[in-house]
């Protein structure tokens, strides 16, 4: 399909006869409804360019701190040091004086 309705004619069809940096320049007409600033273009998801970048990096530092604090949380009682028997304390320590000893 040709481009006609932007000057780069070279340039891959993105939407509406237009290169993708012409479509965002002069191909979107919707304002933005679901943000504070309503004069302002539609970028994603109702908002505008502003809000949504805004909105994407909280939401992806929240899931970076969720998967982080998963890393360090220990899965179970077994995994801490406070559960270690005094029994495998006994085999621990059997093993280090049999690795002197030799």
């Amino acid at each position: 399909m040709k481009i006609t309705k932007c000057p780069h004619t070279q340039r891959k069809h993105y939407a509406k006869n237009m290169c993708s940096s012409c479509y965002r320049k002069l191909g979107r007409n919707q304002l933005a409804w679901n943000c504070d600033h309503k004069e302002k273009l539609n970028y994603s998801g109702g908002m505008c360019q502003t809000c949504y970048l805004s909105h994407y990096h909280q939401r992806t530092k929240e899931l970076r701190k969720s998967k982080a604090k998963a890393l360090l949380k220990p899965e179970s009682k077994e995994e801490s040091f406070d559960s270690i028997s005094e029994r495998s304390i006994a085999r621990i320590n059997q093993d280090i004086q049999g690795e002197v000893q030799m």
